[in-house]
Protein backbone atom coordinates (compact mmCIF):
# COMPACT_ATOMS: atom_id res chain seq x y z
CA UNK A 1 0.00 0.00 0.00
CA UNK A 2 3.13 2.30 0.60
CA UNK A 3 3.47 2.75 -3.18
CA UNK A 4 0.23 4.24 -4.07
CA UNK A 5 0.99 7.07 -1.58
CA UNK A 6 4.74 7.62 -2.57
CA UNK A 7 5.40 11.67 -3.46
CA UNK A 8 5.28 12.59 -7.31
CA UNK A 9 9.08 13.57 -8.55
CA UNK A 10 9.53 17.03 -8.49
CA UNK A 11 10.10 18.82 -11.57
CA UNK A 12 13.13 20.61 -12.55
CA UNK A 13 11.25 24.36 -12.38
CA UNK A 14 9.97 23.03 -8.64
CA UNK A 15 13.74 22.29 -7.62
CA UNK A 16 14.89 25.25 -8.33
CA UNK A 17 11.50 26.98 -6.60
CA UNK A 18 12.05 25.14 -3.34
CA UNK A 19 15.69 25.55 -3.60
CA UNK A 20 15.11 29.43 -3.56
CA UNK A 21 13.54 29.70 -1.25
CA UNK A 22 15.54 26.90 1.55
CA UNK A 23 18.25 29.57 0.19
CA UNK A 24 16.23 32.73 1.37
CA UNK A 25 15.29 30.85 5.03
CA UNK A 26 19.03 30.04 5.70
CA UNK A 27 20.12 33.44 4.97
CA UNK A 28 17.76 35.48 6.75
CA UNK A 29 18.30 32.66 9.96
CA UNK A 30 21.99 32.79 11.07
CA UNK A 31 21.33 31.57 14.49
CA UNK A 32 23.56 27.60 14.07
CA UNK A 33 22.00 26.52 17.44
CA UNK A 34 18.15 26.62 15.71
CA UNK A 35 17.11 23.38 14.96
CA UNK A 36 14.54 24.30 12.21
CA UNK A 37 17.99 25.90 10.51
CA UNK A 38 19.84 22.46 10.94
CA UNK A 39 16.87 20.85 9.21
CA UNK A 40 16.93 22.94 6.61
CA UNK A 41 20.14 22.71 5.74
CA UNK A 42 19.61 19.18 5.56
CA UNK A 43 16.78 19.40 2.91
CA UNK A 44 18.95 21.90 1.48
CA UNK A 45 22.10 19.60 0.91
CA UNK A 46 19.53 16.96 -0.47
CA UNK A 47 18.55 19.48 -2.88
CA UNK A 48 21.41 19.68 -4.41
CA UNK A 49 22.41 16.59 -5.28
CA UNK A 50 19.06 16.14 -6.37
CA UNK A 51 19.88 19.07 -9.19
CA UNK A 52 23.33 17.57 -9.94
CA UNK A 53 21.57 14.24 -10.46
CA UNK A 54 19.26 16.00 -13.34
CA UNK A 55 21.90 17.69 -14.84
CA UNK A 56 25.01 15.25 -14.88
CA UNK A 57 22.64 11.41 -15.04
CA UNK A 58 22.63 9.22 -12.52
CA UNK A 59 25.20 6.75 -13.65
CA UNK A 60 22.67 4.22 -15.67
CA UNK A 61 20.60 7.45 -17.89
CA UNK A 62 22.01 10.24 -19.80
CA UNK A 63 20.58 13.68 -18.20
CA UNK A 64 17.45 15.23 -20.21
CA UNK A 65 18.15 17.57 -22.49
CA UNK A 66 14.85 19.09 -22.17
CA UNK A 67 15.03 19.08 -18.32
CA UNK A 68 18.24 20.60 -18.00
CA UNK A 69 17.20 23.41 -20.29
CA UNK A 70 14.32 23.57 -18.18
CA UNK A 71 16.46 23.83 -14.84
CA UNK A 72 18.76 26.26 -16.65
CA UNK A 73 16.39 28.81 -17.38
CA UNK A 74 14.58 28.90 -13.79
CA UNK A 75 18.09 29.34 -12.16
CA UNK A 76 18.91 32.49 -13.68
CA UNK A 77 15.34 33.97 -14.31
CA UNK A 78 15.15 33.62 -10.42
CA UNK A 79 18.29 34.93 -9.44
CA UNK A 80 18.65 31.65 -7.40
CA UNK A 81 22.76 31.78 -8.66
CA UNK A 82 23.50 34.78 -6.47
CA UNK A 83 21.31 33.34 -3.46
CA UNK A 84 23.77 29.98 -3.68
CA UNK A 85 26.76 31.53 -3.93
CA UNK A 86 25.97 33.66 -1.00
CA UNK A 87 24.93 30.64 1.00
CA UNK A 88 27.79 28.55 0.42
CA UNK A 89 30.27 29.61 3.77
CA UNK A 90 27.09 27.73 5.52
CA UNK A 91 27.21 24.49 3.94
CA UNK A 92 29.11 21.35 4.29
CA UNK A 93 31.75 20.28 2.45
CA UNK A 94 29.76 17.69 0.54
CA UNK A 95 27.39 20.64 -0.15
CA UNK A 96 29.32 22.78 -0.93
CA UNK A 97 30.85 20.53 -4.06
CA UNK A 98 27.50 19.12 -5.14
CA UNK A 99 27.08 22.75 -5.33
CA UNK A 100 29.99 23.64 -7.29
CA UNK A 101 29.24 21.23 -9.73
CA UNK A 102 26.13 22.15 -10.21
CA UNK A 103 27.01 25.78 -10.75
CA UNK A 104 29.92 24.49 -13.28
CA UNK A 105 27.37 22.79 -15.90
CA UNK A 106 24.90 25.65 -15.34
CA UNK A 107 27.66 28.04 -17.16
CA UNK A 108 27.69 25.35 -20.18
CA UNK A 109 24.12 24.61 -20.36
CA UNK A 110 22.01 26.12 -23.50
CA UNK A 111 18.73 27.11 -23.48
CA UNK A 112 17.18 27.71 -27.37
CA UNK A 113 21.19 27.55 -28.59
CA UNK A 114 22.01 30.04 -26.09
CA UNK A 115 24.27 29.79 -23.45
CA UNK A 116 22.31 32.41 -21.10
CA UNK A 117 25.00 32.40 -17.85
CA UNK A 118 27.05 34.45 -20.24
CA UNK A 119 23.86 36.79 -20.51
CA UNK A 120 23.34 36.79 -16.88
CA UNK A 121 26.72 37.15 -15.59
CA UNK A 122 27.38 40.51 -17.81
CA UNK A 123 24.28 41.87 -15.88
CA UNK A 124 25.36 40.71 -12.65
CA UNK A 125 29.34 41.47 -12.43
CA UNK A 126 28.95 42.49 -8.85
CA UNK A 127 28.68 38.59 -8.24
CA UNK A 128 32.53 38.04 -9.59
CA UNK A 129 33.26 40.95 -6.61
CA UNK A 130 32.39 38.35 -3.82
CA UNK A 131 33.79 35.18 -5.55
CA UNK A 132 37.01 37.23 -5.77
CA UNK A 133 37.13 38.41 -2.26
CA UNK A 134 37.01 34.54 -1.04
CA UNK A 135 39.88 34.60 -1.50
CA UNK A 136 40.85 36.24 1.53
CA UNK A 137 38.83 33.80 3.45
CA UNK A 138 40.47 30.22 3.77
CA UNK A 139 37.43 28.57 4.90
CA UNK A 140 35.63 29.28 1.46
CA UNK A 141 38.86 29.98 -0.67
CA UNK A 142 39.11 27.08 -2.76
CA UNK A 143 35.53 26.68 -3.51
CA UNK A 144 34.70 30.04 -4.50
CA UNK A 145 38.06 29.42 -6.81
CA UNK A 146 36.64 26.82 -8.54
CA UNK A 147 33.19 28.56 -9.21
CA UNK A 148 35.29 31.90 -10.89
CA UNK A 149 37.06 29.96 -12.88
CA UNK A 150 34.30 28.86 -13.97
CA UNK A 151 32.79 32.40 -14.70
CA UNK A 152 35.81 33.67 -16.05
CA UNK A 153 35.44 31.06 -18.87
CA UNK A 154 33.14 33.92 -20.41
CA UNK A 155 34.86 36.73 -21.82
CA UNK A 156 32.68 39.59 -20.31
CA UNK A 157 33.48 37.97 -17.50
CA UNK A 158 37.01 37.26 -17.73
CA UNK A 159 37.52 41.26 -18.93
CA UNK A 160 35.86 42.60 -16.06
CA UNK A 161 38.04 40.68 -13.66
CA UNK A 162 40.91 42.09 -15.58
CA UNK A 163 40.08 45.73 -15.23
CA UNK A 164 39.02 45.53 -11.55
CA UNK A 165 40.84 46.40 -8.90
CA UNK A 166 40.61 42.88 -7.59
CA UNK A 167 43.63 42.60 -10.48
CA UNK A 168 46.29 43.72 -8.29
CA UNK A 169 45.23 41.58 -5.37
CA UNK A 170 46.21 38.67 -7.19
CA UNK A 171 49.73 39.27 -6.51
CA UNK A 172 48.67 39.34 -2.52
CA UNK A 173 46.76 35.69 -2.71
CA UNK A 174 49.85 34.31 -4.75
CA UNK A 175 51.64 34.86 -1.23
CA UNK A 176 49.22 32.56 0.57
CA UNK A 177 50.78 30.75 2.84
CA UNK A 178 48.44 27.91 2.32
CA UNK A 179 49.83 25.56 -0.19
CA UNK A 180 46.42 24.48 -1.30
CA UNK A 181 44.64 27.95 -1.64
CA UNK A 182 48.09 29.37 -3.21
CA UNK A 183 47.62 26.97 -6.24
CA UNK A 184 44.33 27.46 -6.62
CA UNK A 185 44.88 31.55 -6.80
CA UNK A 186 47.32 30.35 -9.39
CA UNK A 187 45.43 28.48 -11.06
CA UNK A 188 42.92 31.21 -11.70
CA UNK A 189 45.31 33.79 -12.09
CA UNK A 190 46.76 31.43 -15.44
CA UNK A 191 43.36 30.69 -16.91
CA UNK A 192 42.42 34.80 -16.57
CA UNK A 193 45.79 35.79 -18.18
CA UNK A 194 45.96 32.55 -21.27
CA UNK A 195 42.02 32.01 -21.82
CA UNK A 196 40.79 34.80 -23.63
CA UNK A 197 44.05 36.02 -26.34
CA UNK A 198 42.27 39.25 -27.12
CA UNK A 199 41.45 40.79 -24.41
CA UNK A 200 44.04 39.77 -22.14
CA UNK A 201 46.16 41.33 -25.20
CA UNK A 202 44.38 44.54 -24.36
CA UNK A 203 44.78 44.46 -21.02
CA UNK A 204 48.29 44.12 -21.11
CA UNK A 205 49.35 46.49 -23.38
CA UNK A 206 46.96 49.16 -21.15
CA UNK A 207 48.36 48.14 -18.06
CA UNK A 208 51.87 47.27 -18.94
CA UNK A 209 54.19 48.86 -16.59
CA UNK A 210 52.10 48.51 -12.97
CA UNK A 211 51.62 44.50 -13.90
CA UNK A 212 55.42 43.71 -15.21
CA UNK A 213 56.68 45.56 -12.46
CA UNK A 214 54.38 43.50 -9.93
CA UNK A 215 54.88 40.29 -11.76
CA UNK A 216 58.94 41.01 -11.44
CA UNK A 217 58.97 42.09 -7.94
CA UNK A 218 56.29 39.44 -6.26
CA UNK A 219 56.79 36.48 -8.32
CA UNK A 220 59.90 36.23 -10.17
CA UNK A 221 61.65 37.74 -7.09
CA UNK A 222 59.76 36.11 -4.59
CA UNK A 223 61.60 34.24 -1.48
CA UNK A 224 59.14 31.00 -2.82
CA UNK A 225 61.03 28.69 -5.32
CA UNK A 226 57.46 27.41 -6.62
CA UNK A 227 56.39 30.57 -6.71
CA UNK A 228 59.17 31.61 -8.79
CA UNK A 229 58.93 28.76 -11.39
CA UNK A 230 55.08 28.90 -11.66
CA UNK A 231 55.91 32.49 -12.70
CA UNK A 232 58.53 31.69 -14.98
CA UNK A 233 56.38 29.32 -17.09
CA UNK A 234 53.41 31.51 -16.86
CA UNK A 235 55.58 34.44 -18.17
CA UNK A 236 56.18 32.37 -21.15
CA UNK A 237 52.87 30.92 -21.90
CA UNK A 238 51.93 35.02 -21.89
CA UNK A 239 54.49 36.01 -23.83
CA UNK A 240 54.30 33.75 -26.92
CA UNK A 241 50.70 34.32 -27.37
CA UNK A 242 50.65 35.43 -30.86
CA UNK A 243 48.33 38.36 -30.00
CA UNK A 244 51.13 39.62 -27.47
CA UNK A 245 53.81 39.54 -29.84
CA UNK A 246 54.12 43.74 -29.39
CA UNK A 247 54.32 43.04 -25.36
CA UNK A 248 56.81 40.48 -25.94
CA UNK A 249 58.89 42.99 -27.61
CA UNK A 250 58.80 45.06 -25.22
CA UNK A 251 59.78 42.84 -22.48
CA UNK A 252 62.70 41.10 -23.50
CA UNK A 253 64.25 44.36 -25.08
CA UNK A 254 64.51 45.59 -21.80
CA UNK A 255 67.64 45.21 -19.92
CA UNK A 256 66.12 45.63 -16.60
CA UNK A 257 63.86 42.30 -17.25
CA UNK A 258 67.14 40.80 -18.66
CA UNK A 259 69.27 41.06 -15.24
CA UNK A 260 65.90 39.81 -13.78
CA UNK A 261 66.34 36.36 -15.67
CA UNK A 262 69.77 36.46 -15.28
CA UNK A 263 70.12 36.08 -11.93
CA UNK A 264 66.77 33.60 -11.88
CA UNK A 265 69.40 31.25 -13.85
CA UNK A 266 72.40 32.19 -11.61
CA UNK A 267 70.20 31.05 -8.65
CA UNK A 268 69.18 27.74 -10.46
CA UNK A 269 72.88 26.54 -11.49
CA UNK A 270 73.96 27.35 -7.73
CA UNK A 271 71.51 25.25 -6.86
CA UNK A 272 72.12 22.74 -9.16
CA UNK A 273 75.94 22.87 -8.47
CA UNK A 274 75.42 22.24 -4.71
CA UNK A 275 73.16 18.95 -5.43
CA UNK A 276 76.19 17.56 -7.51
CA UNK A 277 78.38 17.97 -5.16
CA UNK A 278 77.42 14.50 -4.30
CA UNK A 279 77.55 12.58 -7.53
CA UNK A 280 79.95 9.84 -8.18
CA UNK A 281 82.25 10.55 -10.38
CA UNK A 282 83.27 7.32 -12.70
CA UNK A 283 86.16 6.69 -15.06
CA UNK A 284 84.09 6.56 -18.33
CA UNK A 285 81.39 8.51 -19.08
CA UNK A 286 77.95 7.71 -17.89
CA UNK A 287 74.54 9.26 -17.90
CA UNK A 288 73.38 10.83 -14.61
CA UNK A 289 70.13 11.64 -14.18
CA UNK A 290 69.74 15.87 -13.67
CA UNK A 291 68.79 16.77 -10.03
CA UNK A 292 65.72 17.85 -9.92
CA UNK A 293 64.13 20.84 -9.35
CA UNK A 294 65.96 22.97 -12.16
CA UNK A 295 63.97 25.59 -14.11
CA UNK A 296 67.08 27.08 -15.91
CA UNK A 297 66.31 25.53 -19.26
CA UNK A 298 63.05 27.07 -19.10
CA UNK A 299 64.22 30.89 -17.70
CA UNK A 300 66.20 31.22 -20.94
CA UNK A 301 63.92 29.03 -23.31
CA UNK A 302 60.48 30.99 -22.84
CA UNK A 303 61.17 34.46 -22.34
CA UNK A 304 64.95 35.18 -23.41
CA UNK A 305 65.13 32.94 -26.77
CA UNK A 306 68.48 32.89 -29.15
CA UNK A 307 67.35 36.13 -30.73
CA UNK A 308 69.60 39.44 -31.53
CA UNK A 309 66.25 41.37 -30.14
CA UNK A 310 68.28 41.29 -26.48
CA UNK A 311 71.64 41.56 -28.09
CA UNK A 312 72.93 38.10 -27.60
CA UNK A 313 73.13 35.66 -30.42
CA UNK A 314 73.75 32.62 -28.56
CA UNK A 315 72.15 33.29 -24.83
CA UNK A 316 72.47 29.40 -23.51
CA UNK A 317 73.10 28.08 -19.96
CA UNK A 318 75.95 25.41 -21.06
CA UNK A 319 78.29 26.54 -18.53
CA UNK A 320 78.07 24.92 -14.89
CA UNK A 321 81.09 25.60 -12.75
CA UNK A 322 82.14 21.59 -13.10
CA UNK A 323 83.36 19.11 -14.90
CA UNK A 324 79.92 18.49 -16.64
CA UNK A 325 78.23 19.35 -19.82
CA UNK A 326 74.54 19.98 -19.56
CA UNK A 327 72.27 20.10 -23.09
CA UNK A 328 69.08 22.16 -22.25
CA UNK A 329 67.38 20.05 -24.39
CA UNK A 330 67.86 16.79 -22.07
CA UNK A 331 66.81 15.31 -18.74
CA UNK A 332 70.53 13.95 -18.13
CA UNK A 333 74.22 15.66 -17.99
CA UNK A 334 76.94 13.60 -19.16
CA UNK A 335 79.82 13.53 -16.30
CA UNK A 336 83.47 12.36 -17.55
Amino acid sequence: MKGLFKSKPRTPVEMVQLLHELLLFVLGNTDIRDKKRAEKIAELDKLLLDIRTVLFGDGQMEPNAESCAQLTKEFFQKDTFRLLINCLPSLDSGARQNATHVIANLQRQKVNSKVIASEYLGNNLDIMNTLLAGYEDDDIAWTYGSILRECIRHQNVAKYVLESDHMKKFFQYLQNPNFDIASDVQATFKELLTRHKSTVAEFLSANYDWFFHEYNTKLLQSESYITRRHAVKLLGDILLDRPNSAVMVRYVTSLEHMRIMMNLLRQACSAAVEQMKDLPIADEPQLVPLPDPIYAPETVAFVFPHSAIVGAQSLSIGYIPTKTWFNPGSKFMLIP
